[in-house]
């Protein structure tokens, strides 16, 4: 990832081993030492792009083609009342001129099958007269399509860079660098929802110190405005 506009940065957190007194009643304090230090960032993003939800989706995006085809006698065997069924590899979409057959004998659309166009999809009705167990043929045609696509959960890691510029209605503006973050996703996707949707990640600081000795998390500067 290039870039990332952070919704929060969560405080910086400390995980502290600390030494108690055990010779006196009041078991005072003796020593606390640092061991661990965290930096957390979440982020909300707007836009649902291929790119935005294969971070989501913990995958990779890149453009998927269909080639046109006529397709002829594909049979489904063992089909039975009220199933859906696939056609193709099951990533077709948008096929068109769909027919259905039983042996020789053509069926009827919307009272033996229905067919889900986008997705590529046959459902066998369940008073119609397809039988339980048997095999359909089916003949459709496949158009030529273009577009991005998502393989979901292939990636164990995803790393990048995060880069917060301010933009404020009034006051100093800040930016923010933070070399290096592991991406996770954050809460559920609400692909329906009743109100705006957004795709929440939270992000979690990696120590560059290869590439920034002296500032291994991030860097935060001001590009314009005064500081108090």
């Amino acid at each position: 990832i290039s870039q990332l506009a952070p919704h929060r940065v969560k405080a910086v957190t400390d995980e502290v081993k600390e030494k108690y007194s055990s010779s006196s009643s009041q078991s005072g304090l003796l020593a606390s030492v640092n061991i661990r230090r965290t930096f957390e960032m979440s982020a909300s993003l707007d836009e649902f792009t291929a790119e935005n939800l294969a971070l989501a989706l913990m995958g990779t995006a890149a453009i998927d083609t269909q080639a046109s085809a006529t397709v002829a006698d594909e049979s489904i065997v063992g089909v039975k009342k009220g199933g859906w069924y696939d056609l193709g590899n099951g990533k077709l979409r948008q096929i068109s001129a769909v027919t259905v057959s039983v042996g020789v004998t053509a069926k009827t659309l919307h009272t033996d099958y229905e067919v889900d166009l986008d997705s590529a999809r046959v459902f066998i009705v369940p008073t119609g007269s397809i039988a339980d167990a048997a095999t359909i043929v089916v003949d459709y045609t496949v158009p030529g399509h273009s577009g991005y696509a998502i393989a979901a959960g292939v990636s164990n890691v995803i790393e990048g860079e995060l880069l917060f510029v301010g933009d404020p209605a009034k006051g100093t503006r800040w930016r923010i660098r933070v070399w290096k973050v592991q991406v996770a996703p954050d809460g559920a996707l609400g692909f329906i929802s009743d109100d705006f949707a957004s795709i929440k990640l939270k992000c979690k600081a990696i120590k560059d110190t290869t590439n920034h000795p002296t500032e291994p998390f991030f860097h935060a500067d001001v590009i314009s405005g005064a500081v108090s």
